[in-house]
């Protein structure tokens, strides 16, 4: 998939810890390798990931999460957020989105 966001992404690695830096940048390279057609390969790649308001949510360590639009049938990925879980929602809510 193509990956858009990653700047937002690797913002969460500037002077964070180790186990936080790995989990961005395996996600990343996991979106970019991804050939998902549906929800259902997403679960299967990430089986503790949610789906919120029609994204991916990606629990990255006990505190930080990413939010990623993903257009199946424009193998697209877009990162929406990524920061601490307290603000998901709030962020999350100001852009209403819907599953493609």
């Amino acid at each position: 998939m193509r990956l858009i966001g990653r700047p937002e992404l690797l913002t969460l690695t500037q002077g964070a810890a180790c186990n936080l830096r790995d989990a961005v940048h395996a996600l990343a390279a996991e979106l970019e390798a991804a050939t998902w057609q549906s929800d259902e390969d997403c679960r299967a790649a990430f089986p503790a990931a949610r789906f919120l308001r029609g994204r991916l949510i990606v629990d990255l360590d006990g505190c930080h999460c990413a939010a990623i639009a993903i257009s199946y049938g424009k193998d697209v990925a877009v990162v929406e957020f990524a920061g601490t879980a307290s603000d998901l929602d709030s962020a999350i809510a100001v852009r209403p989105g819907k599953k493609t």
